[in-house]
């Protein structure tokens, strides 16, 4: 084992220090984008059609593959939600362009690509719209979000499978969050590199925060990056610490532990977590969110968990477990805007899988929750299933998704009752021309306690318009999981908080 410093080298590619620190010097020099780069949250169901109007993903890393390969889509924050459902980058586009942005940017040309740190929802056109219906005989007002996918396609004029065209949204939220976590910690390893700094010895740490480049609407308080006690198993563990105050003066801290598991850098695990500034709705008192990211890779294969959760009433930071480091969604930090969500990618196979819930209020009672699945095969002539429904609460969740998450549908979810049925949606899909579209749907019903309703209703008053005035069948057509097509267990990896 070597712990003598070491240069960071001439290129980010030298980012391997932060994942090495045993074995040869060749070793060492094995570039760390590797793994930042594969760490990327992306969306299995995202477009694999080459365009030459893809958005600047560069340097999204690490993340984009951990919270959602399902797509392979890193999108940057000011795209709009239509942009979401039809313009994003495989994850074969989006590494290959990390590594070149990790190779040669500068890091205040990475920095200038992280955006607004902020968290931002997305919504498919076909999934859960606000509107109007007389499905009960009367003029009733669905809030958005709670009727899943109300149609085949993504919208009017995209072909897009609505659950590939949902998930690539939901993708564009809290796990593109993530990414931006990875990109700020690439901007430290640029920063420290580029000064000529050497690798922190065991027990010791660099700080760079005279280094860091400017952020729009971010102001760096502490930037460092560590090297702590060796774990249990004699490997290496990095640490990188950055606090901050965003534009309103409010305060943030992000912090990514690290350990490389093999020579070669392509084998790694870590954990991030992140307390980042955040604006309760409904005038609340809270102002702060949780973030936490537990990830593995092991010869190609990456999994990981993200969770997230925001306060509503309760200002406080007490997010994470004390044993797992994980997002805690039990404790009193969670009031609102609660995200679970857990993936796994092989590279070599292309098989992906995500399960992904959300809540939008801790005393909603029941998670929204999404599950897909691509099984193995060849880019290009891929196929998968998805599912849709609502599940327990977000606290009562366990890692175990041998059986998804989703298990009924609350049809009418403004109703006194809340009454459910023991079924969900599902839909399949086959690419095509570089996207993922429908082949089999089974998502109808009405809004109303037994999902099925005497004759047809209509949508008023719809958000998009895309379903205004559209009479809609009274028959129930849903399914149940598994029935389409099998949703594999995914493994969550653990990580040993550092104890120094």
């Amino acid at each position: 084992m070597k712990t003598k410093n070491r240069p960071l080298g001439l290129t980010i590619g030298t980012l391997a220090f932060m994942l090495s620190g045993c074995g040869t010097a060749t070793s060492a020099t094995t570039t760390l984008t590797e793994a930042i780069a594969a760490i990327a949250v992306t969306s299995p169901t995202a477009s694999r059609a080459t365009t030459a109007s893809n958005f600047e993903y560069h340097s999204q890393g690490f993340f984009a593959d951990l919270g959602h390969k399902i797509k392979g889509l890193i999108l940057p924050e000011s795209i709009a939600a239509s942009t979401v459902d039809t313009d994003v980058k495989s994850m074969a586009t989006l590494v290959s362009d990390l590594k070149t942005d990790l190779a040669s940017s500068t890091p205040k040309a990475i920095a200038a690509k992280i955006g607004e740190m902020t968290v931002t929802s997305y919504r498919a056109n076909c999934y859960g719209p606000s509107w109007t219906d007389t499905a009960t005989g009367v003029s009733v007002a669905r809030p958005s979000g709670d009727l899943g996918m109300i149609a085949a396609n993504a919208s009017t004029t995209d072909t897009t499978a609505c659950a590939a065209a949902e998930l690539n949204s939901l993708v564009g939220g809290a796990p593109q969050f993530a990414n931006k976590l990875v990109k700020l910690q690439a901007t430290l390893i640029a920063a420290l590199q580029t000064a000529g700094k050497a690798l922190p010895s065991v027990g010791a740490s660099v700080d760079a925060l005279a280094l860091m480049p400017a952020i729009t609407g971010f102001t760096f308080v502490t930037a460092s990056l560590a090297r702590l006690t060796n774990n249990a198993a004699g490997k290496p563990v990095y640490k990188t610490a950055i606090t901050y105050t965003d534009a309103s003066s409010k305060a943030g801290t992000v912090t990514i532990y690290h350990t490389p598991t093999n020579d070669a850098n392509s084998n790694f695990s870590g954990l991030i977590q992140a307390v980042l500034p955040y604006t309760a709705t409904g005038g609340g008192a809270g102002t702060k969110r949780g973030l936490s990211m537990v990830y593995s890779q092991t010869d190609g294969i990456l999994t990981y968990a993200l969770d997230t959760a925001a306060n509503r009433t309760t200002d406080s930071s007490d997010f994470f477990s004390a044993t797992t480091g994980r997002v805690d969604f039990s404790k009193g930090a969670f009031g609102e805007d609660g995200n679970r969500i857990i993936a796994s990618f092989d590279s070599t196979t292309l098989a992906s899988t995500m399960h992904y819930a959300w809540q939008a209020g801790s005393g909603d009672g029941a998670v929204r929750a999404f599950a897909v699945n691509i099984p193995a095969g060849t880019e290009g002539s891929l196929t998968g299933v998805g599912y849709f429904g609502f599940g327990a609460a977000i606290s009562a969740l366990t890692d175990d998704v041998s059986t998804p998450w989703a298990t009924k549908m609350i049809c009418n979810w403004v109703g006194v009752s809340k009454a459910s049925i023991a079924e969900i949606q599902g839909q399949t899909f086959t690419q095509s021309g570089g996207k993922f579209t429908a082949a089999t749907s089974k998502i109808d019903f009405a809004p109303t306690d037994t999902c099925a309703a005497a004759s047809t209703y209509v949508i008023t008053s719809s958000q998009p318009t895309d379903y205004n005035n559209a009479a809609r069948s009274g028959t129930k057509l849903l399914t149940t999981v598994g029935a389409l097509g099998i949703i594999p267990a995914v493994t969550v990896p653990t990580y040993t908080l550092p104890t120094t």
